[in-house]
């Protein structure tokens, strides 16, 4: 079903209509409305239409259009954060303030008639004074604690690729870094996996960006279920995967490689009654003496190339 041009409309109902029919399409294929395959499905029945006037108007107004970043939402977040710990802080200093003013005690009067002075007062004006001063730390301690636990999920949220759940490339290069920090002297038993998807875009022309996601989470399945507990699965970018096998000698490296390579091939991957054949390319990098992330991510990148060039579905080792 193609959309027809709309005519003698203005922005806002033809808007409404592509949103109508957004919803439409979507439950044609029996796939449920969530915001980023509704987002996906708006751009591409507005990509349908052949009216200059309106294309204009999108691009002028592109920013409406497109889904927030998360990198951009964390950052928000963060500095909201930030803004409120000051807020509770400063808030906190103050009433630390006011008891303090409040207990205060004048040493030269207390000098001058001491033995006027109601001793029982004195000490409980100074108990109430501890009191007070315990009660505000207190509530210090469970602001900075809050704090803490948010700065840790904040932390961990940004590590994460929203699609697949696996790490994302921040989550990468910070682990990559962390390791070759134990190799600028020696080399280490480590090698780097790039697993990329063949002809993904021909996937994704033929049966939808929908698909396209569906294929991405289920090979980040396969990869997690083809290697050993704790090792990380990275989505370096698009459908490029990243694996950091550490501690781990070549020869058991590649033969990782040859199990994701097999394992993928043979899987079975249904979408609106279509079985998708699903193969991958790999490259691998073994590290060498004084490697940075930056020499070992190329020689890595450069194998996969040579597998993509070489008739894809294999590995090659730079």
């Amino acid at each position: 079903m193609s959309m027809s041009k709309p005519k003698d409309k203005n922005f806002s109902d033809i808007m409404f209509q592509i949103g109508k029919e957004s919803f439409e399409r979507l439950e044609s294929i029996g796939i449920p409305p969530y915001p980023k395959y509704y987002q996906e499905m708006f751009m591409d029945i507005l990509e349908e239409i052949d009216d200059t006037k309106l294309i204009s108007y999108v691009n002028k107004y592109k920013y409406l259009f497109e889904p927030e970043r998360k990198e951009e939402l964390i950052a928000d977040t963060c500095y909201t954060i930030a803004q409120e710990s000051i807020e509770e802080f400063s808030q906190t200093h103050e009433n630390i303030r006011h008891i303090s003013e409040k207990g205060m005690v004048d040493l030269n009067e207390i000098s001058k008639d001491i033995q006027k002075i109601d001793t029982s007062y004195l000490f409980s004006l100074f108990a109430s004074f501890q009191k007070e001063l315990e009660n505000e730390l207190h509530k210090s301690n469970e602001i900075i604690e809050k704090l803490k636990e948010e700065m840790e999920l904040l932390e961990k949220e940004s590590n994460i690729d929203p699609l697949t759940k696996t790490f994302n490339k921040r989550a990468f290069l910070k682990d990559l870094n962390e390791i070759l920090k134990f190799g600028k002297d020696k080399e280490l038993d480590l090698n780097l996996l790039f697993i990329d998807i063949d002809d993904f875009t021909y996937t994704n022309q033929t049966y939808g960006y929908i698909a396209g996601d569906k294929i991405l989470i289920y090979l980040t399945k396969l990869l997690t279920n083809s290697l050993r507990r704790g090792v990380k699965v990275y989505r370096y970018e698009g459908e490029c995967f990243a694996i950091i096998l550490n501690r781990t000698q070549q020869e058991d490296a590649y033969f990782v490689a040859k199990r994701i390579l097999h394992d993928t091939q043979e899987s079975n991957l249904y979408y609106k009654g279509n079985n998708i054949k699903l193969t991958v390319s790999i490259g691998i990098a073994k590290h060498h003496q004084n490697d940075d992330f930056n020499a070992i991510i190329k020689r890595a990148f450069d194998a996969l190339k040579i597998a993509k060039a070489k008739g894809k579905n294999r590995i090659e080792e730079g």
